[in-house]
């Protein structure tokens, strides 16, 4: 009785049930050689780029300080949500934009620790 073995080679069952290696070899295959490069096409995928300036919401103008604002402005990628998409699993669109007005966490608490300023598609 012929049975293969996890690597792929015959093998017969003798009656004691110790395998006996077969006697005919199998056919030596060799895989495709890899490569060197892949050879996918390239895509083209627009990926939206933030703008170089950020703009700070006028309702928020007066509630964030004027610091945080410069601050914000001057190095918009160190405040949280710069240059995201709103929705950042869809692709972007008139109704997924990028992350480019500052506004504050929470728009009905004050300025505070727990409620800081945040990058945000359109001010609310």
């Amino acid at each position: 009785l012929a049975l293969p073995s996890r690597l792929g080679i015959p093998f017969h069952a003798a009656r004691d049930g110790a395998p006996i290696p077969s006697e005919t070899p199998l056919p030596a295959t060799t895989a495709p050689p890899m490569p060197a490069t892949p050879t996918v096409p390239p895509t083209t995928i627009a990926v939206p780029t933030p703008n170089a300036t950020g703009r700070v919401c006028p309702q928020m103008a007066g509630r964030i300080p004027p610091a945080v604002q410069a601050a914000a402005l001057a190095a918009p990628h160190t405040v949280e949500g710069w240059g995201q998409l709103r929705h950042p699993g869809l692709p972007a669109g008139p109704f997924n934009q990028l992350r480019d007005w500052l506004t504050l966490r929470d728009r009905n608490k004050p300025y505070g620790p727990y409620n800081g300023a945040i990058w945000k598609a359109g001010c609310p």
